[in-house]
């Protein structure tokens, strides 16, 4: 189990975060507030999502851009 531990860990430490994934059973406990987060999906879909290559710029947002006074 890494649940309790994890939780536990946030607790003791003031600057620690609990990110928690799971997508069947991702709650957070009430305490932990916004240092906590849950994801509810897989991990490797997450991090599928995490390391996708960021989509191309559109071409008509390139030909918005102000031009430099130089």
């Amino acid at each position: 189990m890494i649940r309790w531990p994890g939780e536990h860990l946030v607790r003791r430490l003031p600057g620690a975060r609990l990110v928690r994934v799971n997508p069947t059973h991702p709650e957070t406990p009430a305490d932990l507030g916004d240092r906590a987060l849950p994801v509810p999906v897989d991990a490797e879909h997450l991090l599928d999502a995490l390391t996708a290559a960021p989509p191309a710029p559109e071409p008509a947002a390139a030909s918005r851009r102000p031009r430099s006074s130089l």
